[in-house]
Protein backbone atom coordinates (compact mmCIF):
# COMPACT_ATOMS: atom_id res chain seq x y z
CA UNK A 1 0.00 0.00 0.00
CA UNK A 2 1.84 3.15 -0.92
CA UNK A 3 0.84 6.16 0.81
CA UNK A 4 1.76 9.35 -0.48
CA UNK A 5 3.18 12.39 1.44
CA UNK A 6 0.75 15.49 1.69
CA UNK A 7 3.15 17.81 -0.36
CA UNK A 8 3.78 15.04 -3.20
CA UNK A 9 -0.35 14.44 -3.07
CA UNK A 10 -0.59 18.20 -2.96
CA UNK A 11 1.36 18.99 -6.07
CA UNK A 12 -0.49 15.84 -8.11
CA UNK A 13 -3.85 17.77 -7.73
CA UNK A 14 -5.18 20.20 -10.54
CA UNK A 15 -7.16 21.90 -7.86
CA UNK A 16 -6.90 22.71 -4.28
CA UNK A 17 -9.45 23.62 -1.80
CA UNK A 18 -8.78 25.43 1.91
CA UNK A 19 -9.70 23.71 5.32
CA UNK A 20 -12.24 25.40 7.35
CA UNK A 21 -8.97 25.59 10.06
CA UNK A 22 -6.84 27.11 6.76
CA UNK A 23 -9.96 29.40 6.17
CA UNK A 24 -9.79 31.36 9.80
CA UNK A 25 -5.97 31.24 8.96
CA UNK A 26 -6.74 33.14 5.69
CA UNK A 27 -9.25 35.33 7.13
CA UNK A 28 -7.10 36.48 10.06
CA UNK A 29 -3.92 36.82 7.53
CA UNK A 30 -6.46 39.12 5.07
CA UNK A 31 -7.61 40.93 8.52
CA UNK A 32 -3.70 41.61 9.81
CA UNK A 33 -2.93 43.75 6.20
CA UNK A 34 -6.08 45.04 6.18
CA UNK A 35 -6.70 44.05 2.83
CA UNK A 36 -10.10 43.64 1.18
CA UNK A 37 -11.04 40.49 -0.92
CA UNK A 38 -10.42 42.75 -3.90
CA UNK A 39 -7.14 43.89 -2.96
CA UNK A 40 -6.05 40.63 -2.50
CA UNK A 41 -7.29 39.25 -6.00
CA UNK A 42 -4.67 41.90 -7.49
CA UNK A 43 -2.13 41.29 -5.09
CA UNK A 44 -2.38 37.61 -6.58
CA UNK A 45 -2.60 39.30 -9.99
CA UNK A 46 -6.37 38.02 -10.35
CA UNK A 47 -9.04 40.38 -12.61
CA UNK A 48 -11.66 39.16 -10.30
CA UNK A 49 -12.24 38.10 -6.81
CA UNK A 50 -14.39 35.11 -7.53
CA UNK A 51 -11.36 32.83 -6.91
CA UNK A 52 -10.35 34.42 -3.73
CA UNK A 53 -14.26 33.80 -2.98
CA UNK A 54 -13.96 30.10 -3.75
CA UNK A 55 -10.69 30.00 -1.59
CA UNK A 56 -12.43 31.94 1.73
CA UNK A 57 -15.15 29.17 1.26
CA UNK A 58 -13.60 26.14 0.94
CA UNK A 59 -14.00 25.15 -2.71
CA UNK A 60 -11.48 24.37 -4.72
CA UNK A 61 -9.42 26.85 -7.28
CA UNK A 62 -6.07 26.21 -9.87
CA UNK A 63 -3.45 24.94 -7.79
CA UNK A 64 -1.14 28.04 -9.20
CA UNK A 65 -3.73 30.22 -7.86
CA UNK A 66 -3.84 28.19 -4.33
CA UNK A 67 -0.50 28.53 -4.09
CA UNK A 68 -0.09 32.32 -4.76
CA UNK A 69 -2.60 33.50 -2.58
CA UNK A 70 -0.65 31.34 0.24
CA UNK A 71 2.31 32.72 -1.04
CA UNK A 72 0.50 36.05 -0.54
CA UNK A 73 -0.89 36.16 2.36
CA UNK A 74 2.80 34.34 3.93
CA UNK A 75 0.69 31.11 5.04
CA UNK A 76 2.06 27.41 5.18
CA UNK A 77 0.41 25.67 1.61
CA UNK A 78 0.70 21.99 3.86
CA UNK A 79 -1.42 23.66 6.98
CA UNK A 80 -4.28 25.10 5.32
CA UNK A 81 -5.06 22.89 2.62
CA UNK A 82 -7.78 20.47 2.91
CA UNK A 83 -5.57 16.81 3.32
CA UNK A 84 -9.14 14.82 3.24
CA UNK A 85 -9.37 14.99 -0.37
CA UNK A 86 -5.21 13.20 -0.33
CA UNK A 87 -6.29 10.47 2.76
CA UNK A 88 -7.14 7.33 0.71
CA UNK A 89 -4.72 7.56 -2.10
CA UNK A 90 -4.94 4.03 -2.32
CA UNK A 91 -7.78 1.58 -3.41
CA UNK A 92 -9.78 0.49 -0.29
CA UNK A 93 -9.95 -3.33 0.10
CA UNK A 94 -13.84 -3.41 1.09
CA UNK A 95 -14.75 -1.84 -2.34
CA UNK A 96 -12.53 -4.55 -4.53
CA UNK A 97 -14.60 -6.90 -2.55
CA UNK A 98 -17.76 -5.22 -3.14
CA UNK A 99 -17.12 -4.62 -6.79
CA UNK A 100 -16.59 -8.51 -6.69
CA UNK A 101 -19.88 -9.18 -6.25
CA UNK A 102 -20.90 -6.52 -9.16
CA UNK A 103 -19.01 -8.47 -11.82
CA UNK A 104 -20.44 -11.82 -10.64
CA UNK A 105 -23.99 -10.25 -11.33
CA UNK A 106 -23.16 -8.27 -14.58
CA UNK A 107 -21.82 -11.85 -15.61
CA UNK A 108 -24.31 -13.39 -14.97
CA UNK A 109 -26.51 -10.90 -16.79
CA UNK A 110 -24.38 -11.25 -20.05
CA UNK A 111 -24.93 -15.13 -19.88
CA UNK A 112 -28.87 -14.50 -19.49
CA UNK A 113 -28.94 -12.05 -22.52
CA UNK A 114 -26.24 -13.07 -24.71
CA UNK A 115 -29.18 -13.85 -27.22
CA UNK A 116 -30.71 -10.25 -26.79
CA UNK A 117 -26.72 -8.92 -27.24
CA UNK A 118 -25.83 -10.62 -30.06
CA UNK A 119 -29.32 -10.16 -31.76
CA UNK A 120 -29.17 -6.22 -30.99
CA UNK A 121 -25.24 -6.09 -32.00
CA UNK A 122 -25.76 -7.86 -35.29
CA UNK A 123 -28.10 -5.79 -36.45
CA UNK A 124 -26.38 -2.95 -35.83
CA UNK A 125 -23.19 -4.34 -37.51
CA UNK A 126 -25.27 -4.85 -40.52
CA UNK A 127 -25.61 -1.00 -40.96
CA UNK A 128 -21.82 -0.86 -42.07
CA UNK A 129 -21.75 -4.18 -44.39
CA UNK A 130 -22.78 -2.38 -46.81
CA UNK A 131 -21.85 -3.47 -50.86
CA UNK A 132 -18.98 -1.02 -51.72
CA UNK A 133 -19.67 1.56 -54.98
CA UNK A 134 -17.96 1.41 -57.80
CA UNK A 135 -15.65 3.90 -58.39
CA UNK A 136 -17.67 5.94 -61.28
CA UNK A 137 -20.17 6.02 -58.74
CA UNK A 138 -17.88 7.71 -56.24
CA UNK A 139 -16.40 10.19 -58.52
CA UNK A 140 -18.11 13.23 -60.55
CA UNK A 141 -17.18 15.09 -63.47
CA UNK A 142 -16.18 18.29 -62.86
CA UNK A 143 -16.63 21.55 -65.80
CA UNK A 144 -13.50 24.40 -64.49
CA UNK A 145 -13.92 27.65 -66.22
CA UNK A 146 -11.00 29.18 -67.25
CA UNK A 147 -12.31 32.56 -66.25
CA UNK A 148 -14.81 33.52 -63.49
CA UNK A 149 -17.94 34.46 -64.67
CA UNK A 150 -18.37 37.21 -62.52
CA UNK A 151 -14.84 38.64 -64.20
CA UNK A 152 -16.01 38.36 -67.39
CA UNK A 153 -16.22 41.94 -69.78
CA UNK A 154 -19.05 42.43 -72.45
CA UNK A 155 -18.80 44.80 -74.74
CA UNK A 156 -21.82 46.59 -76.12
CA UNK A 157 -22.06 48.23 -79.24
CA UNK A 158 -23.72 51.65 -79.12
CA UNK A 159 -24.16 51.79 -83.25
Amino acid sequence: MKVMTPSKAIMSKRSLSCSPEGIVQARQAIAAKGWTQEELASAVGLSSRQSIWKFLTGRPIKRQIFQEICFTLQLNLEEIVNLQDYQSQSPNPLNIAKNSGIEAWVDTMRDQLRDLIINQCNKLQSCFNLTQPSLGQVYVGVNLLTKPQHQIWYQINTS
